[in-house]
């Protein structure tokens, strides 16, 4: 008999040490990510009711309130007089974010919207950097390689810049499980191609609630990528769409089923305007990735240099990277350039900062006359 206590308490004993070896990286990685996080965002802290950042965010909290309010009183989620009276708004066309709004309905109703807004704030950060590094570990050997990645895209320039203002921009742990998930159903297939769909499609409808915009960009990354592969690698590419097409169809199915009511209220609703929102654009600007602006922490003695890039529309420009890690970046490039996923992420990484410029190239807050590809998206 006690031999089979020791025995059991043994294998007990084992499982906890597996458990714990295979959880104690991304527990580490997730409560440095909250540590920073924590002081991004300091004074506010996650559910503080009694301080909000002026700005945009007032709007946003209008939003977050406007959800549990609407759901609770039989109200159109996307469309209502109770602003612009009595004009209206149309909801659909703004950024309402109701997913949100849904998710902290009842810290709203408890502690107050503002409460809901820093919680957001610092989730926003926590969940987009611990997305990346789960997603990360399925490519790369070293945790160490994960936690770098994560840190890169949940404390980058472009999230420290709409930390300020646009917490739809901001909350952004959605796209890596997206690519994820595209991943696994047209490249690796070793799943049930139906599951990958379903996921897939709850993903995309579940980012479009979150933010239209994100939603479309993440697309429009998503399927360029899949058409360089299928480009690429032309003999594997019947293969993969003859195996993918049916979780494909049933992604795209659900994914139009869960958004048809918004995207008709934002194209043929009551209150819906007509023509751009905005005059201009605040496309990014060919010198950006190597002048910092005021919000990065180290610049090289070259700090606020981008405050003068992107229309002076600091929070608007996140696309400085650092002469050290272009460095970096380059020498991967060319020290791996052999193994064709780099080749693959190189071509995706051009692609994606051209479009980033926007329809047409400036340079140092100059506008060119260069016609950019993002011409021919900006008109749809």
């Amino acid at each position: 008999m006690e031999q089979h206590d020791v025995s059991l308490h043994r294998g007990r004993s084992t499982k906890l040490m597996a458990r714990w070896k295979r959880w104690w990286q991304p527990i580490l990685a997730l409560t440095v990510y909250a540590g920073l996080a924590l002081a991004a965002n300091w004074p506010a802290y996650p559910g503080r009711p009694d301080l909000l950042r002026q700005g945009d965010l007032t709007q946003m909290a209008w939003f977050l309130a406007w959800t549990p309010y609407a759901l609770l009183h039989g109200h159109d989620l996307f469309q209502t007089t109770w602003l612009n009276a009595p004009a209206g708004v149309n909801l659909a066309q703004n950024t309402s974010a109701p997913l949100l709004g849904l998710l902290t309905a009842p810290l709203t109703l408890t502690k107050g919207v503002v409460a809901s807004v820093n919680l957001l704030l610092w989730l926003s950060y926590v969940l987009s950097a611990g997305s990346m590094f789960l997603v990360l570990r399925r490519w790369v050997r070293s945790p160490w390689a994960a936690f770098a990645g994560g840190l890169l895209y949940g404390f980058s320039p472009y999230m420290t810049g709409e930390g300020f203002n646009h917490l739809n921009l901001l909350f952004v742990p959605l796209p890596p499980l997206i690519f994820l998930a595209c991943y696994e159903l047209f490249i690796r297939r070793a799943g049930h191609p139906l599951r990958w769909g379903l996921v897939l499609g709850l993903l995309v409808a579940a980012q479009f609630y979150i933010s239209p915009e994100i939603a479309a960009t993440t697309s429009i990354a998503a399927g360029g990528a899949l058409v360089l592969l299928a480009v690429a690698r032309r003999a594997e590419a019947v293969t993969a769409f003859r195996y993918s097409r049916g979780g494909a169809a049933l992604a795209i199915g659900i994914a139009i089923v869960l958004v048809a009511y918004p995207v008709w209220v934002m194209v043929a609703g009551r209150y819906r305007f007509g023509g751009p929102a905005f005059g201009g654009s605040l496309p990014a600007d060919l010198a950006g990735p190597v002048l910092p602006t005021s919000t990065e922490r180290v610049g090289l003695g070259l700090t606020s240099q981008g405050d003068q890039l992107v229309a002076r529309d600091v929070p608007e420009n996140g696309s400085y990277l650092g002469v050290p890690l272009i460095a970096l970046l380059g020498f991967s490039l060319v020290h791996r350039w052999r193994i064709r996923w780099v080749r693959f992420a190189a071509v995706m990484l051009l692609a994606m900062f051209v479009l980033s410029l926007g329809p047409r190239m400036v340079v140092d807050g100059h506008t060119t006359g260069i016609p950019l590809p993002f011409v021919a998206i900006s008109k749809i």
